[in-house]
């Protein structure tokens, strides 16, 4: 019995608890909408700028999109009464939030039969690439590379500031510009989805192609390989913003 309540009393167990409630929370309310009321959430300016100076994120934009992901995680969290005033509890209430969301959204393991019907779906993507649009946006390289991964998840990047957009571009045109190494990582892009940052010249870059111009399609034993992946890249894009959506729909969002 004694080792029963050391063990309680550890702060591990209670996090451990606290995530099944969470996880169990989450799913009964976010199939079941019905039984919980919109709440609001209030966007602060003076949050806006703290955030800035934390993350080193000057597009406001941006820095919008990231304090509404993270006030509407931790709100669901405070429904649970899980609410205290501390910035290390908020975090790790946070990182529990964020796997929660992450669990929920996971997909399965796609079937050859799945891989084909997709293939046949997006011919653009697996077909010999001949000129494209591509939107830039740049970060600075000292911003965590995670905190833009979930800005290009969870925002609306297309209404960010400050977007470079090239039209009409080849994969040479790539080459010259930025090198190699991005000229395979465009190549192998789906279209009209942002790609993980990538890090060049100490700089952190989102790119969106769009508009492919395409030749003929490439047989489905050859390009196999980007088919698997191209799957999972955007069924797990799909699955989170729709987690996420579902999630939002649970509050008003209002800036002050």
């Amino acid at each position: 019995m004694q080792i029963f309540h050391k063990i309680a009393r550890e702060p591990l167990v209670h996090f451990l608890i606290v995530g099944a409630l969470l996880y169990a929370y989450f799913d009964l309310t976010h199939k079941n909408p019905a039984l919980r009321q919109k709440e609001e959430i209030t966007l602060l300016k003076y949050d806006l700028k703290q955030l800035s100076r934390q993350t080193g994120i000057k597009d406001k934009k941006v820095l919008f999109d990231y304090l509404k992901y993270q006030k509407s995680l931790l709100s669901d969290a405070y429904s649970l009464g899980l609410y205290k005033d501390d910035k290390t509890i908020q975090n790790i209430l946070l990182h529990k939030m964020e796997f929660i969301l992450n669990a929920n959204a996971k997909i399965k393991e796609p079937t050859e039969e799945e891989l084909k019907a997709y293939y046949t779906k997006h011919p653009k993507d697996f077909s010999q690439l001949e000129h494209f649009d591509l939107t830039i946006k740049e970060f600075d390289g000292n911003i965590d590379p995670k905190l833009i991964e979930k800005v290009r998840l969870f925002g609306n990047l297309n209404k960010a500031d400050n977007l470079q957009k090239l039209k009409g571009v080849t994969l040479d045109d790539i080459s010259k510009k930025f090198g190699k190494y991005l000229r395979l990582k465009i190549a192998a892009m789906p279209e009209n989805y942002w790609s993980h940052p990538i890090l060049l010249h100490k700089k952190i870059y989102l790119f969106y192609l769009s508009n492919k111009q395409t030749g003929s399609i490439k047989p489905f034993a050859e390009v196999e390989g980007k088919v698997y992946k191209q799957y999972l890249f955007t069924h797990n894009t799909i699955a989170l913003r729709k987690a996420y959506k579902q999630l939002l729909s649970n509050y008003i969002i209002k800036v002050q």
